[in-house]
């Protein structure tokens, strides 16, 4: 397999090092594939990628030859280096940060803080079934993280708020494994954001086409049925569409306040049906004696969250399955 080099962007070649590597290492990978399906067992990606990095010196020092020529846009060519990373703590915070804010929004969840919470507390982790394979993108020359993506080795659907249960069980039907599968998305937060991240640059076009590439190339590669971004913009759907990922639209309700000032502004825009069930509604607990009070910031003490986590413990009890771990919430 010949290295991949994606179009010139801003009189830059963008070439990405692994190419080489993985053409070198398909039929190790292939009896890897087989032996896991075999004995069910999960390998970390990282474990398997950096030895075909490691493997294929030969063929970087001939890529980064290459990369000397002068390119069809008489630019400077850049050569990307992906590696996995099982823990989002082996990236430094600050260079993560750069490329979740790339797009100029400021996304708390996509923000390293918050994934590292995650994985410190044991909610994201293998034995909750998630096991973190972020993707990374560097400059070769500089080490220079140049985009990120939020990544999971999974072996169940539970806590992405996007339901695959009929996938999963058509494979069954067929015979075929489902689980364990890729996905690039926030554990247990169904809110809308990049999931390719790009630091801003003149390569950053060409960046996002490299990792959608890369992502593709790492989910032929590894025993896994699929790979699914969920919960990502428009935008993003749209340029993932282009490099031949198939594209599912679903539902998702978002309450707007139209111009309400009071309670009883948004009432009146109701029919009348509903009003008297919300309003009837808000009577039955004034009349258990019950009070509604909103906590915010350091007000929220330890028993509170507690609280908080045992309700969502009997939600989800049915499930039979713990999705978040207590240690999650911070004291």
């Amino acid at each position: 397999m010949q290295p991949a080099v994606l179009p010139p962007c801003a009189s830059a070649q963008i070439s990405l090092i692994w190419g080489s590597a993985i053409g070198k290492s398909r039929l190790r990978r292939s009896r890897l594939r087989a032996a896991s399906q075999r004995t069910g067992s999960l390998r970390p990606l990282s474990l398997v990628l950096c030895r075909c990095i490691a493997e294929s010196t030969g063929a970087l020092q001939e890529q980064q030859e290459l990369s000397q020529q002068p390119s069809a846009a008489a630019g400077t060519q850049i050569v990307l280096r992906l590696q996995v990373a099982t823990s989002i703590s082996e990236v430094k915070q600050s260079a993560w940060d750069a490329c979740a804010t790339g797009s100029g929004e400021m996304n708390p969840f996509l923000l390293w803080s918050f994934l590292n919470a995650l994985e410190e507390s044991g909610s994201a982790v293998k034995r909750q079934g998630w096991m973190p394979q972020h993707v990374l993108l560097y400059d070769d020359t500089t080490s220079e993280l140049m985009g990120c993506v939020p990544l999971y080795l999974k072996t169940h659907s539970y806590g992405e708020y996007v339901f695959d249960h009929s996938w999963a069980s058509t494979h069954t039907r067929c015979g075929l494994p489902y689980y364990p599968k890729l996905q690039s998305c926030v554990p247990f937060t169904p809110v809308t954001g990049n999931r390719l991240l790009v630091k801003p640059g003149p390569n950053a076009t060409a960046v996002t086409k490299a990792l959608a590439k890369g992502l593709l190339e790492l989910t032929d590669q590894f025993p896994v049925s699929s790979l699914h971004l969920t919960f990502n913009t428009a935008e993003e759907s749209n340029a993932l569409a282009e490099v031949g990922y198939l594209q599912r639209s679903g539902i998702q309700y978002h309450w707007e306040n139209r111009g309400y000032t009071t309670f009883e502004d948004f009432l009146a825009d109701l029919k009348q049906s509903k009003r008297k069930n919300i309003r009837q509604e808000r009577k039955s607990v004034a009349s258990a004696g019950l009070t509604v009070r909103k906590l915010t910031g350091d007000d929220i003490k330890p028993h509170h969250w507690e609280a908080f986590y045992q309700g969502y413990i009997n939600t989800t009890g049915a499930w039979e399955c713990c999705m978040v771990d207590t240690a999650a919430f911070p004291t």
